[in-house]
């Protein structure tokens, strides 16, 4: 095994490989594919009323237009129909969340394997991948319905015994809540969400290339990577401060490309929709199922190419991040450094030494 590179010496050869990579030569293709990874794994998180309407108690019917300037008016809905409403879009956006988070797990392998080997095919990816997938997305899971757990009892705990006694009903004071609340989250929550956030970083930078390089699950990835973390505790901590430092330099640079990206598409969305909502005011037209449908449509569209446009520039800090994950550790596992000598990318030899005058 190579002798372990520190969290600077690691830098450099990842920044050549990311340049390697996007830049010599550059290919379209594989910066899309790049950036549908880095979108996919975040590299860079109706009934309507009807023609009924209910009667006013000062009188009469209210009419599309006599409600006295109401500007495009909500239609009425009653509240079993909102009820039902909230329980079906809050259905989906779980439903839609599970199939993002088994999607990004299983990305996050194809991601491993296009820096490594300069092999972006995401549709074969899947295929090949879809296994060590599953086991991250359901450790993924477990370890969200822990923390859930953990906050549950010690937050919801006080606040149940607070309820019990009175608290909420004015006939206690919530000073003494408020301070074990204050020391609970200070001396235990905190901590526990940085070791789950330490967790969470380990597995996805150290614990994936080995489930993929040895072909493991999540707990065997586990098993075999705390030996090397006893044997380096205190480099993988400057790793993960460093980490920091990186990803808030990264942060700042391309918020700023980015920034500057999305200025044209904000201002045309704006302007598209501000011409639709007064078109849509000056024909009289009402908020009714069909309008809000338009609305969200248009809302997500705009999300969408957002969100794209920031992948795309975002591509290069998503090869650099990666490949420096690579190159930290392969030197402190046989097996990473053995495919990344043999992959196009691999580290540039050192040079030979000065030849010494006679």
């Amino acid at each position: 095994m190579a002798e372990p590179v520190s969290v600077i010496d690691a830098l450099m050869p990842a920044i050549r490989h990311t340049v390697r990579q996007l830049f010599q030569p550059f290919r379209l293709g594989v910066w899309v594919r790049l950036a549908v990874l880095g979108l996919l794994t975040a590299e860079f998180s109706g009934g309507g009323s009807g023609g009924q309407v209910s009667t006013p108690a000062g009188g009469g019917s209210r009419e599309s237009g006599g409600s006295g300037g109401e500007f495009l008016p909500w239609p009425d809905l009653g509240i079993e129909a909102l009820v039902l409403l909230l329980v079906a879009a809050g259905v989906l956006v779980l439903l839609l969340g599970l199939l993002l988070l088994y999607v990004s797990s299983v990305c996050r392998f194809i991601l491993f394997d296009a820096v490594l080997r300069d092999r972006c095919r995401i549709r074969e990816g899947f295929r090949r991948w879809h296994r060590a997938g599953w086991s991250y997305f359901l450790w993924q899971l477990a370890l969200a319905a822990a923390v859930i757990v953990f906050l549950a009892v010690v937050i919801g705990g006080p606040l149940a015994i607070a309820f019990a006694a009175g608290v909420f009903q004015g006939s206690a004071s919530p000073w003494g809540l408020i301070a074990v609340l204050v020391l609970v989250v200070l001396f235990l929550v905190i901590p526990v969400m940085i070791g789950v956030a330490v967790v969470a970083l380990f597995t996805r930078d150290f614990v994936i290339p080995i489930m993929a390089l040895e072909e493991q699950g999540i707990l065997a990835g586990w098993k075999n990577f705390l030996p090397r973390l006893r044997a380096d505790a205190l480099g993988y901590l400057l790793y993960v401060l460093f980490k920091i430092v990186l990803a808030i330099g990264a942060a700042v640079l391309f918020g700023i490309l980015t920034l500057l990206v999305i200025v044209f598409p904000l201002v045309l969305f704006g302007a598209t929709g501000l011409i639709l909502f007064l078109a849509g005011q000056a024909a009289g037209l009402g908020w009714n199922v069909f309008t809000i449908l338009l609305a969200v449509f248009l809302g997500l569209l705009l999300i969408l190419v957002l969100l794209v446009l920031i992948a795309f520039v975002s591509t290069p800090s998503v090869v650099f991040f990666q490949a420096y994950r690579i190159h930290f550790f392969a030197p402190r596992y046989a097996r990473l450094q053995e495919a990344l000598a043999a992959g196009p990318f691999h580290p540039e030899p050192p040079a030979p030494p000065a030849a010494v005058p006679a």
